[in-house]
């Protein structure tokens, strides 16, 4: 956590010029680190590859993991403070749906390069 009027300086790519970090680049870099963070264990990073691909509710996420419903609604809660995801109540149901399309494509980045490096 960088105070707002710190300016570290970034070396960019070879060639590139030097800049500075400015209070807007501190505080999109702490926004990704808490997006990160929420994806740090493996049933999250499995819940959002599975809402990648549509919509489910809390019954399904369940079926589909294996994981008893109060431990997936703690996942579900983190994403969801975390901006990751969103719910919508539908009576008895609440069904999530992804927000953050980057954080997706973010964690399919990595378990595909996995796929390809453990091969």
């Amino acid at each position: 956590m960088f105070p707002g009027n710190l300016e570290l300086p970034v070396k960019l790519s070879s060639g590139a010029s030097e800049r500075r970090l400015t209070p807007d680049d501190t505080e999109h870099t702490e926004r990704a680190a808490e997006i990160l963070r929420a994806l740090a264990h493996p049933v999250r990073v499995e819940i959002v590859r599975l809402l990648g691909d549509g919509e489910l509710c809390v019954k399904r996420l369940e079926e589909i993991l294996g994981v008893p419903q109060p431990s997936v609604s703690q996942h579900l809660a983190r994403l969801k403070y975390a901006g990751v995801i969103e719910s919508e109540r539908r009576g008895h149901l609440v069904c999530y749906r992804l927000l953050n399309r980057g954080a997706a494509q973010a964690v399919d980045a990595v378990v595909e390069d996995e796929t390809v490096s453990g091969e």
